[in-house]
């Protein structure tokens, strides 16, 4: 949810990861099998097979917006308790004719 806030607001576009891309023109493919589990289930998930992250010492981090996109989702989730699966959702259930032509 975060990369399609960030896409929407920074380019203009709908777009987020899909469970399998290629990518690079197609040098490699990305398979994300644990796309559809939220935040909470995936903590509980590493949990369960005791699996240690790698430390995160990607060069961009101090320029990452992606944490004021989490914050954003956890306002939303205030606001509504299915907020966040409800956006997830409204990617699939896009109706052309209800918005603006450009």
């Amino acid at each position: 949810m975060e990369t399609l806030l960030m896409n929407m607001i920074y380019h203009a576009e709908i777009s987020s990861f899909p469970a399998k891309i290629q990518m690079f023109e197609n040098a490699f493919e990305i398979i994300r099998p644990l796309i559809y589990l939220t935040d909470k289930e995936l903590k509980k998930y590493v949990q369960l097979i005791d699996y240690t992250p790698l430390p995160y010492d990607c060069p961009f981090a101090k320029e990452n917006k992606r944490e004021h996109f989490k914050q954003l989702l956890s306002n939303i989730t205030k606001l509504n308790k299915n907020g966040v699966a409800n956006i997830f959702k409204s990617m699939g259930h896009i109706y052309k004719e209800h918005l603006p032509v450009k």
